[in-house]
């Protein structure tokens, strides 16, 4: 019997295969996911082990392409944010760190990878810290961008976080959408043709073992005591996905 990682709940349904591997929707929350128990996890100690390869121009590069997207996004979040003490999960080499430390607020970025704090430390002078050193009720807002979807128990690690929030605190998430419209079009095509590949979405082993649409995303976040403020989907358009790139949908199998 499986078990949503979310609310707990068994009742659930074959969403879809991806890789033989079932992808269920929990039919209380709506979260799409994999029976994690049953499968190898990802090892995240060694994520970012090409950015040894890095040189700072590289780094420097990234960062200017990455600040003004940051500044609009932390201009934004002040708008609702009562302080401007910021933790980043999942911080990778500190971009986001580094770009709100110059925007005046208080960030330090939470990193499992070694190699990723290694270069953080070394070309954008990150401050790290370990989550479970965080003072409970302490920070502002926690940033959260494409962490969540790698989470095997989301459960533990959402309430984790809300420990660490004051009160009146804001959690920032970003994950993919499960099946965002050019996936959910290919699908489609492929459900009512002769061919049938292997279902496209954002979920795959061991790396996505969870896959949240905006009704989900809200759903999970609610259970665990938060109130939405915004729930927003953004178009990321890519020519590998697209649908109608007739190459890629015959040999996406």
């Amino acid at each position: 019997m499986v078990s949503c990682p979310v609310c707990s709940d068994i009742q659930n349904k074959v969403w879809g295969i991806r890789n033989s591997h079932t992808i269920y929707e929990c039919l209380s929350c709506k979260v799409a996911f994999f029976d994690c128990e049953k499968t190898k996890k990802a090892d995240y100690q060694n994520y970012h082990c090409y950015a040894d390869r890095w040189e700072k121009s590289d780094i420097d590069y990234e960062l200017r392409i990455r600040r003004n997207k940051i500044k609009k996004q932390l201009a934004h979040i002040g708008k609702y944010s009562h302080g401007k003490k910021l933790l980043d999960i999942g911080a990778g080499f500190g971009y986001y760190c580094k770009v709100a430390c110059e925007e005046g607020w208080d960030a330090r970025a939470v990193e499992v990878s070694a190699p990723a704090v290694s270069i953080g430390k070394k070309f954008l002078d990150t401050h790290y810290a370990e989550l479970k050193d965080v003072s409970d009720e302490s920070i502002d807002v926690i940033s959260c961008h494409h962490v969540l979807e790698h989470i095997d128990r989301p459960a533990e690690f959402i309430q984790n976080l809300s420990s660490k929030l004051k009160h009146r605190g804001i959690l920032v998430i970003h994950t993919p959408h499960r099946e965002p419209l050019s996936f959910l079009l290919r699908n489609l095509i492929a459900k009512y043709t002769h061919y049938r590949p292997g279902m496209l979405c954002s979920l795959y082993m061991p790396e996505h073992v969870l896959g949240f649409t905006k009704e989900s995303l809200t759903n999970a976040l609610k259970l665990f005591g938060f109130t939405p403020i915004e729930v927003k989907t953004r178009s990321m358009w890519s020519a590998y996905y697209d649908p109608f790139f007739i190459r890629n949908f015959i040999r996406n199998k």
